[in-house]
């Protein structure tokens, strides 16, 4: 039996498999098969993460601020900060920055799905549901405002402690039942990203299998895929050796990310 603190691990460590895993599907046409193997993708490091992990990980650095409102702050701060090292930024989080959006994703800003991304881990250090949802819907506020961004935000965070508290639990999720996907695959809808996460992560007994389906399902697939993958990892964390590329993540671009760990343990244990 894997300690809580093996799973926390396992868990952080398929979130960033899975983010630089879904790079090389995001976005593009869907497919109708996923090799387990590490693809490459024009314009992008091979094994590189995309600003799923490198937010997550700088949202998980704010944990040593006195409270959720400082914490939030000083995500801000560290955000302008890194603007220029961050890749794959989503518009919500230019928006926040000051930099252009794309036409098309205007109408989104505030409602994407990048608040849940950043604070799904949060809910690995905080058992207390109370002070879990005022460290996360802080976080998620300072970037992503409307309401339906934090509601998924909370719920992703109780869904990662949930199976940290109990395994079992993995087994008892899923996507609602008029869950589906146009052609384009999952897009930045919160709701929606919620949903595809559930329908990945829901009865896999592997972290590679959520990140198959969540391939599968196309659209924001580093997303999903990390999401996925660190919740299946709660409940099975050995699975993580399947994959025989993890080697090949770059795992050199996030050297925080064993302190990043030890904070989540920290604050669980």
């Amino acid at each position: 039996m894997s300690t809580r603190a093996e799973r926390i691990r396992a868990a952080v460590i398929a979130y960033a498999a899975g983010d630089a895993f879904g790079v090389a599907y995001e976005f593009e046409p869907r497919v109708g098969s996923v090799p387990n193997e590490l693809l490459g993708k024009n314009d992008w490091p091979a094994g590189g993460v995309s600003d799923d992990t490198l937010l997550s990980l700088m949202t998980i650095e704010t944990l040593n601020k006195p409270g959720a409102d400082t914490a939030a702050a000083d995500f801000l701060k560290r955000l302008h900060e890194a603007a220029p090292t961050l890749r794959g930024l989503g518009p919500t989080t230019r928006a926040a920055l000051g930099l252009p959006v794309q036409p098309e994703y205007a109408h989104q800003v505030g409602n994407t799905n990048g608040g849940m991304m950043r604070t799904a881990l949060l809910g690995l250090a905080f058992p207390i549901k109370e002070e879990r949802h005022e460290w996360v819907e802080a976080s998620c506020r300072a970037t992503h405002k409307a309401n339906p961004a934090v509601e998924a935000a909370l719920r992703m965070a109780d869904l990662y402690a949930e199976v940290l508290a109990d395994p079992s639990a993995l087994h008892l999720i899923a996507a609602s039942e008029d869950f589906a996907v146009g052609e384009a695959g999952v897009g930045l809808d919160p709701l929606e990203t919620l949903n595809a996460v559930l329908a990945s992560a829901g009865n896999a007994s592997t972290v590679w299998r959520a990140f198959e389906r969540a391939c599968l399902l196309g659209g924001d697939t580093d997303t999903v895929c990390a999401l996925a993958g660190a919740l299946v990892a709660l409940a099975h964390p050995d699975s993580i050796k399947e994959l025989a590329w993890l080697p090949q993540v770059a795992w050199h671009e996030i050297p925080q990310l064993d302190a990043c760990i030890e904070t989540l343990v920290s604050r669980n244990i």
